[in-house]
C-alpha cells in the first residue's frame, strides 16, 4: 500500500524539537515500511535536514514551515500556506494521513488518495468541513464521540486510537450530544477541582 503522512507546519521529522504526534508517526512510518508499505512523510524543513532523504525505508520530503505563533488566526493562516506548499510534493497514493487543519479541505476533490484525518485535539467546529474524509481518527473515545456530535454524517468513519473502535451512528446519536460535558477535562473544570486526573 502507498501511504503518505503529512504532518504539521511547526515541528520537523525526525522530531528533534519534540512533538508527540511527530514522534509517534516517526516510529509508525518505519514500522509500515518494515512491513512492505511504500511510505512518504512530508514535514517541516529544517536547515540540518536535506529536503529529501530516505530513513529506515521511509521517504521524507520537507517543505518550509514556521515557528508556532501565539495567535490562533495567524496559526491557521500559516497552516494554510504550509498545506499549499505540501501539495507541491504530495504524491498520488492510496492513503493520505494528515493532522493539518487545511489539507483535508484542499484535497476534498483530489484524486491523490483517500483522506485520513488524524484529529489530535478536541474538535472546535472544523470536523463538519471534513465530509470527504474516508476516516477520522481520534486519540480517545470521548474525542471520537465529540467529533460525531459535531459531524453526525461522519460517525461511521470515526474511530479512536485507544481502542481502535469505530463510532457507529447509534452510538453517536445516543451519547455524542453530551460528550463534551462528560469528558474528563470538562468534568474537572466544572467540579472546580484542580489537578484532576485525566486518566
Amino acid at each position: 500500500m502507498k501511504i503518505t503522512i503529512v504532518l504539521g507546519a511547526f515541528f520537523p521529522v525526525p522530531p528533534i524539537m519534540g512533538g508527540a504526534v511527530e514522534k509517534i508517526w516517526f516510529m509508525l512510518t518505519q514500522e509500515f515500511a518494515r512491513r512492505g508499505h511504500e511510505v512518504v512523510v512530508i514535514s517541516r524543513a529544517m536547515p540540518q535536514f536535506p529536503r529529501q532523504e530516505i530513513l529506515a525505508g521511509v521517504k521524507h520530503f520537507r517543505v518550509r514551515g514556521f515557528n508556532a505563533p501565539r495567535s490562533l488566526i495567524w496559526l491557521k493562516l500559516l497552516d494554510l500556506i504550509y498545506s499549499i506548499r505540501t501539495m507541491s510534493v504530495l504524491p498520488k497514493v492510496d492513503i493520505i494521513v494528515t493532522n493539518t487543519f487545511w489539507l483535508p479541505l484542499l484535497l476534498r476533490n483530489s484524486k491523490r488518495g483517500q483522506i485520513y484525518v488524524h484529529a489530535t485535539r478536541y474538535p472546535k467546529g472544523q470536523m463538519r468541513f471534513y465530509k470527504k474524509a474516508a476516516r477520522l481518527q481520534a486519540p480517545s473515545h470521548a474525542v471520537a464521540r465529540a467529533i460525531a456530535a459535531e459531524a453526525p454524517a461522519l460517525a461511521k468513519n470515526i474511530g479512536d486510537s485507544k481502542s481502535g473502535a469505530r463510532i457507529g451512528k447509534r452510538d453517536s446519536i445516543s451519547s455524542a450530544r453530551s460528550a463534551r460535558e462528560n469528558s474528563p477535562l470538562c468534568r474537572s473544570r466544572s467540579s472546580g477541582k484542580r489537578g484532576s486526573s485525566l486518566g
